[in-house]
C-alpha cells in the first residue's frame, strides 16, 4: 500500500511515500526539502498548481493513483490563498486557487481509492465572517457529496 498525501502547504516528512501538491518554497526551510528529497517524496510548488497547470497537474495525480491502492487525503487549508482562507494560523499570500483543489478532490474522490480524508489548520479565531469556514464547509461538501 502506498498512501498518499495528495494536497497540502506544508512538508510532513512520513516513513511511507506521499504527494504533497501546493507546497510553498516561502513557508518551508532547506532542510525539509532535502529530507523530503531524500525519502523519495513528491511534491509541487504553489506556483506550478495554479489553474494555467490544472491538466499537467490532474496528469499527476492520475499517475500518482494509478500506484495506489489507497489514499488518505490532507487538505491543509493554509494551502489556499488568504483571502478564500484566512482562518488559518499562516495564510497563503499566493496559494492554490480553490478551483484546483477541488478539481484535485474530484479526481482523487471518482478514482475510488480515497479511504480517509481530512483537513487540517483551520482556526475560527483567525476567520474574517466565515470566509474560511465556508471555504472549508464547500471542500468537506464536495467529499462527501454523492
Amino acid at each position: 500500500e502506498i498512501p498518499l498525501r495528495l494536497v497540502g502547504s506544508e512538508m510532513c516528512i512520513r516513513d511511507s511515500q506521499y504527494a504533497c501538491l501546493g507546497v510553498s518554497r516561502l513557508a518551508n526551510t532547506p532542510a525539509l526539502y532535502a529530507r523530503a528529497a531524500e525519502v523519495g517524496a513528491i511534491w509541487v510548488e504553489d506556483r506550478d498548481m495554479q489553474e494555467r497547470h490544472l491538466e499537467a497537474r490532474l496528469a499527476n495525480v492520475d499517475a500518482l493513483l494509478a500506484r495506489a491502492r489507497h489514499v488518505y487525503l490532507t487538505i491543509d487549508l493554509d494551502v489556499l490563498p488568504a483571502a478564500v482562507m484566512p482562518g488559518v494560523s499562516a495564510p497563503a499570500p499566493y496559494g492554490v486557487p480553490m478551483a484546483v483543489i477541488e478539481e484535485i478532490v474530484l479526481r482523487v474522490k471518482a478514482s475510488g481509492k480515497l479511504r480517509l480524508a481530512d483537513l487540517a489548520e483551520f482556526n475560527p479565531r483567525f476567520d474574517v465572517d466565515g470566509h474560511g469556514a465556508r471555504a472549508a464547509a464547500r471542500l468537506v461538501w464536495q467529499l462527501v457529496s454523492a
